[in-house]
């Protein structure tokens, strides 16, 4: 994990939540938040571990939480601190031997590299934590 990330993970054999957050500016502006889910239960089975990354957009008075886009939000001013009615930019899902499936579901507008950047970091930081908590060795 990088340091300074913040990192919550349940026990082994047990559903897996995990939340990262990685990058942004002094204040939190533009972290990415990268949440994991694995449930043994799965239908694809226990060698599968789901990622969302979404943005932080917002720091809200008075307790400065972190809010993100609401999904199917009209106008970026829609916005919520809930992950669960947050829109991701980016998820996908990490195999038991560590191949990688991403998606994008909108465009993406990207003003620097370096935003460019941190988010393919968040990336492949669910992807590195994903394998560790299956076990696995990963493909390289």
């Amino acid at each position: 994990m990088v340091e300074g990330d913040e990192m919550l993970m349940d026990k082994p054999n047990k559903p897996v939540r995990a939340t990262f957050t990685h990058g942004g500016d002094a204040q939190g502006l533009g972290r990415m938040v990268i949440r994991l889910r694995w449930d043994d239960s799965d239908p694809r089975g226990p060698f599968w571990v789901d990622f969302e990354v979404h943005e932080v957009v917002a720091l809200v008075h008075p307790d400065m939480a972190m809010h993100y886009t609401r999904a199917g939000a009209d106008h970026n001013l829609d916005t919520t601190p809930d992950l669960d009615l947050a829109e991701a930019v980016v998820h996908g899902f990490v195999k038991w031997d560590g191949c990688t499936q991403v998606y994008w579901d909108e465009p993406m507008h990207v003003d620097s590299e370096s935003d460019l950047e941190a988010l393919f970091e968040a990336v492949r930081i669910a992807r590195r934590e994903a394998v560790a908590a299956m076990g696995a060795t990963g493909c390289s």
